[in-house]
């Protein structure tokens, strides 16, 4: 059974950071999504402003 997941990420750091992530412990983007980044080394971003979270883009 396949499904479709539509997702949109609007920070490119996160986006980026996360698709490493995935790569490296050969995840799914499902499992990947359910994980994020909370076992991450690196620490947490300040909430990007109203103007900056228009910028997103759908990545594949």
């Amino acid at each position: 059974m396949s499904r479709q997941i539509r997702i949109s990420i609007d920070d490119d750091e996160v986006f980026e950071r996360l698709k490493r992530r995935k790569d490296a412990l050969d995840l799914s983007w499902e499992d990947a999504l359910r994980r994020g980044l909370r076992d991450s080394p690196e620490p947490p971003r300040a909430p990007s402003t109203a103007s900056e979270s228009r910028r997103g883009r759908d990545r594949s």
